[in-house]
């Protein structure tokens, strides 16, 4: 048996206290795990770098239209 176990058994009120801090414990750590899950939602295949590949398309895209149509626009990367 070990040291803890001895302490626990002469000491029913902190090891009743102990387990009220263990349960709540796991509460927030499920709690934690659902806010990770909301807030940081899972990349799609191909991640940041697709999409940023297809803003690129598009903006080449209407690039393309704009100069069809004869309109000047000043295009920036941002």
């Amino acid at each position: 048996m070990s040291k803890g176990a001895k302490f626990f058994d002469r000491n029913p009120v902190v090891q009743g206290r102990f387990e009220e801090n263990e349960e709540w414990l796991e509460l927030l750590e499920d709690r934690v795990a659902d806010l990770e899950d909301w807030s940081h939602p899972p990349v799609a295949p191909g991640g940041a770098t697709e999409l940023k590949d297809e803003i690129h398309s598009l903006a080449e895209r209407l690039k393309q239209i704009e100069e069809k149509l004869g309109i000047e626009y000043q295009h920036t990367d941002s």
